[in-house]
């Protein structure tokens, strides 16, 4: 029975992965080929540093633990989605299998595939630290030991934590507000921190000060931390031939023992999450039905789209919230160049326009197929007691709420850098906030005209790029011919009139659109 649970598996993964999603399964390869190439350059740069103070140990120690310890966290999200699916608890409800093959299956399929992506990396790591050292036969014991027995430590651990992870993820599903400001937290704490580590690690390098992360306080303090990092610390023994014996028994044994507990935790989880979620569902079936606005009830629906998508709406929301964070690091490093290329004295609000409105414009782009992302339920549309043209403005403004907050944030993010005035801040925050919401108005349309893929990632990068490109290049223009007035309100004028254009066109033909929209699909 486990040999078939595990076939079907590898048949939803497959299915997913390479036929239903393989946009998004295109953009992962790119995000998790960028971050291994991050993670080895950065690692191969520290260690011949690390090596000349014989302290690489170390550092292999931490890399390893670090690699651990984020991808745990990672685990926590696989282990909810795939354990605790109420299509599974049906399955094992209506069918012979039994409660302890589906998990341990499941287990199965979650090793492998934490093994097959992360074996790469190890082994890279590892390598990279062997050219610098020496390549002995610890080294290569150790090397097999981290790809096959370190995914086990880590889906322990994320199992541990999945339980009340499981009723965070349940409570911010029901509570969309409190999602997005926790993703918004979340963002800008991870960006910040990106943001300054990378910036004290370019001064201590352009200051020549590399040094100092060599001092006896930090190498104390990387000691302590890698005394907690288990079991990167016993790997690191192997790896060095240091207890070769006791740290090849506690990894070996100690594998075996939480790969148990983490059976029976999840067949624990398993079974709680079963008999608690029947005795709400009861509790639920008993509750008095409320009442809500529909046009309320719709716009919190499209909020709650958003977030709960796994495809474009979730790459959606997370983009638009790291906008300012994103823009802001390319600016400040562009800002110094177009000065040394151009002088002081050149205004660089063009060229903030044209890196914000671009990543602005494209975004909102992807989030705009609202109408592809629901055509199996485009009935609910045409039969809902609101009016065609209420229910695309309330798509309409759901969309605007996340781009201006997105915006308003950039245009702060940019005056609070320093890289443009308060004046020419808001000048881009309203120039910007128009030229997205022609985006979101055309892009709407066309979902409308022709609710389909095919034709709108080409048409959403054109126009993406090309327009706040064109607005950027007048703003030059105005800048360089007429002064620096005429550079800020022209083309927030020009966008201005291009959005009410556009909308209007929009509001014109929504029940046209609407009424013909079974006939494209």
């Amino acid at each position: 029975m486990i040999k078939l649970l595990l076939k079907k598996e590898w048949s939803i993964f497959k299915h997913k992965k390479l036929n239903d999603n393989i946009v998004s399964f295109i953009i992962n390869a790119i995000i998790s080929l960028a971050i291994f190439v991050v993670i080895i350059y950065i690692f191969n740069a520290l260690n011949a540093r690390f090596v000349n103070y014989g302290v690489s140990d170390k550092l292999l120690a931490f890399t390893l633990g670090a690699i651990g310890f984020f991808e745990s966290l990672v685990m926590i999200k696989k282990i909810d989605k795939n354990i605790y699916d109420i299509k599974d608890m049906e399955l094992v409800f209506s069918s012979p299998i039994s409660m302890k093959d589906l998990v341990i299956s499941k287990y199965i399929a979650l090793y492998i595939k934490e093994l097959v992506s992360l074996a790469p990396l190890f082994i890279a790591v590892i390598i990279c630290f062997g050219l610098k050292t020496a390549f002995t036969f610890s080294l290569i014991l150790g090397l097999f030991l981290t790809i096959f027995f370190e995914p086990i430590w880590i889906i322990f651990f994320a199992t541990l934590l999945s339980f009340p992870a499981h009723y965070l993820f349940e409570f911010l599903k029901n509570h969309s507000i409190v999602q997005v400001i926790l993703s918004i937290v979340l963002v800008s704490i991870f960006s910040l921190a990106y943001y300054y580590v990378l910036k004290v690690f370019i001064d201590l390098i352009s200051e020549g000060r590399l040094n100092y992360l060599f001092s006896d306080s930090n190498m104390e303090i990387l000691s302590v931390i890698n005394n907690v990092l288990i079991p990167s610390i016993f790997l690191k023994n192997i790896l060095t031939g240091e207890n070769l014996l006791v740290s090849s028994t506690v990894i070996i044994f100690g594998s075996i023992l939480l790969l148990t507990i983490s059976v029976l935790a999840l067949l624990f989880y398993y079974s709680w999450i079963k008999d608690h979620s029947l005795t709400l569902n009861l509790k639920r079936k008993g509750k008095r039905a409320k009442v809500y606005n529909f046009k309320i009830a719709q716009l919190k629906k499209e909020f709650i789209v958003m977030f709960r998508n796994s495809n474009n709406s979730f790459l959606y929301c997370t983009l638009l919230l790291s906008l300012s964070f994103i823009c802001l690091a390319i600016c400040l490093a562009l800002k110094e160049l177009v000065i040394k290329l151009l002088g002081s004295t050149f205004s660089f609000y063009p060229f903030a326009l044209l890196i914000v409105s671009v990543f602005a414009c494209v975004i909102n782009g992807i989030g705009s197929n609202t109408i592809y992302s629901e055509k199996k339920n485009i009935a609910l549309i045409k039969t809902s007691p609101i009016a065609y043209r209420t229910q695309i403005n309330i798509k309409l403004l759901s969309l605007s709420i996340m781009s201006l907050i997105s915006i308003a944030l950039t245009a702060l993010a940019l005056y609070v850098g320093k890289v443009l005035n308060i004046i020419e801040s808001l000048s881009l925050f309203i120039t910007v906030l128009f030229l997205v919401l022609v985006t979101i108005t055309s892009i709407l349309y066309l979902d409308l005209k022709r609710p389909t893929k095919t034709h709108k990632a080409d048409f959403v990068l054109l126009f993406g790029i090309l327009v706040p490109g064109i607005t950027s290049f007048l703003s030059l223009i105005f800048f360089y011919y007429v002064g620096k007035s005429i550079m800020l309100y022209i083309p927030l004028l020009l966008t201005a009139i291009i959005f009410a254009a556009s909308f209007i066109v929009l509001e014109l033909n929504i029940s046209k659109l609407v009424n013909k929209l079974e006939v494209n699909l």
